[in-house]
């Protein structure tokens, strides 16, 4: 059966560590979006304990996160254009000669 996720354990991990052993763990989840996910694991650690962030501490968690963003982003961009040139460079360019021989014949 096909569930449609891949169950990598971390809350069994999770439930055998304390706070700073956990939050380690949960920054290693994604190597892309790692602050993401440490950002919310601090978060709800931050509301179960009842703390208040200052703005200072906000600001640069926003800042942080839209870093992360940007560079994921870019690395999407990237992952897209790599795709796009093997496939002009492995489907198209073979073609071109039978192409050309076409355009020639007809």
């Amino acid at each position: 059966v096909f569930v449609g996720y891949n169950h990598r354990g971390i809350e069994k991990l999770a439930q055998e560590r304390n706070f700073i052993q956990t939050l380690v763990l949960v920054e290693r989840v994604c190597g892309i979006c790692s602050h993401s996910h440490s950002l919310t694991y601090a978060m709800c650690i931050e509301h179960i304990m009842g703390a208040e962030v200052p703005k200072r501490g906000q600001y640069i968690r926003v800042i942080v996160e839209e870093l992360e963003r940007i560079h994921s982003q870019r690395d999407q961009f990237t992952g897209i254009n790599k795709n796009i040139v093997e496939i002009v460079n492995d489907g198209i360019v073979p073609l071109l000669p039978q192409v050309m021989r076409a355009v020639n014949l007809t």
